[in-house]
């Protein structure tokens, strides 16, 4: 009869241990590494290949903005610590007035991301309104809207309060913003770095529901 010598069969033995082992640790890392990641869409605990699904991934909103920035609504643009308000006037260029009724009247419509154009809330040529452009001769006009001019698109950008109400600059392409000189006009200037502090704040009062059609 053969005899198995003994250190033969503890190393058999050992070897069948140390393969349950390594296939109990195998399992143990498949299951952690397929646990679906508990992070909220968007969050950064959703990075790419975390197992979240790309349908579960917020999308940007859609949402139209509010108030008088809806599209909706008819406003006046009332320069900061002047007693005018902007107007069109028959030559179409965009001055300081006392004007109260349909010059003085502008609705502010979202063409892309934080950009608007300024439309005439009344006004009309050939049945459709205008809107504001910053032209290079830094005078400020009302034109035909056409959404691939860059000086026709304006940012608003809060700059805290006055009587109580939001004040916002407006401004177009490389820092052109809409001021009101000391002798009362009104002109697209460029405000760099450096350049002195003339930036004009607007208020944006509400007037009532506009009647402009909705842009498809």
């Amino acid at each position: 009869m053969r005899i198995t010598p003994r250190f033969a069969r503890v190393s058999a033995a050992s070897a069948v241990l140390a393969g349950v082992l390594l296939t109990q640790q195998a399992c143990a890392g498949q299951s952690s590494t397929a646990a679906p990641s508990t992070g909220s869409p968007g969050s950064s605990g959703a990075a790419a290949g975390s197992g979240t699904s790309p349908a579960a991934v917020t999308k940007p909103s859609t949402a139209k903005p509010a108030g008088v920035f809806g599209g909706d609504r008819e406003v006046r643009l009332l320069p900061v610590g002047t007693e005018g308000t902007l107007a069109v006037s028959k030559s179409k260029r965009v001055e300081l007035s006392d004007e109260s009724g349909d010059r003085a009247l502008f609705v502010l419509t979202k063409v892309d991301g934080d950009r608007y154009w300024i439309r005439t809330a009344r006004l009309r040529t050939g049945g459709e309104a205008s809107c504001l452009q910053a032209n290079k001769d830094k005078t400020v006009t009302a034109a035909a809207c056409d959404a691939a001019r860059g000086d026709q698109l304006f940012r608003f950008r809060k700059t805290g309060t006055a009587e109580n109400k939001p004040k916002y600059t407006i401004r177009t392409n490389g820092d052109i913003y809409l001021i009101v000189t000391r002798n009362g006009g009104v002109r697209a200037e460029h405000i760099g770095e450096g350049t002195p502090d003339i930036d004009t704040p607007f208020l944006l009062p509400d007037r009532g529901k506009a009647s402009l059609p909705a842009l498809d």
